[in-house]
């Protein structure tokens, strides 16, 4: 099996490698070997898209004037997101505050802050820091 093939060529190796280089390498030349390989049904190019090898440029990122419309969008809606959580504290033992449960309705209203926030963050220049929080 190919598998097989790759286990044998890493175990080859015999030097301790704690980068996994090694195990990359033999991954590495059995899709070379497969590549090249003129039997169709054993070669790899049938899987590889035909737009690889991908290439990235950087872009150059500018704030317009719809990001800075989306961050003050966002941050109307969290001041009317945290007034209408604030409201539903203050009448939570209205009929209807009750009917509706107050905790679904503070679950919405932490949902659509959360969505405010992400939006913000899209909005701006990306970082490190906003880029794994756009994640969450």
């Amino acid at each position: 099996l190919d598998v097989s093939d790759m286990l044998a060529d890493w175990v080859k190796t015999k030097t301790k490698d704690s980068t996994g280089y090694h195990a990359r390498k033999a991954v590495c030349s059995w899709l070379a070997k497969s590549y090249n390989s003129t039997d169709k049904t054993q070669s790899i190019r049938r899987f590889i898209p035909p737009t690889f090898p991908r290439e990235f440029s950087s872009i150059i990122w500018n704030f317009e004037w719809y990001n800075f419309a989306a961050t003050i969008f966002g941050g109307f809606v969290i001041v009317i997101v945290i007034l209408t959580y604030a409201a539903t504290r203050y009448y939570k033992n209205a009929k209807t505050i009750k009917l509706a449960q107050r905790e679904f309705l503070d679950l919405c209203s932490l949902g659509y802050f959360m969505v405010c926030i992400a939006a913000i963050l899209c909005a701006t220049m990306p970082t490190d820091a906003s880029c794994s929080a756009i994640q969450w």
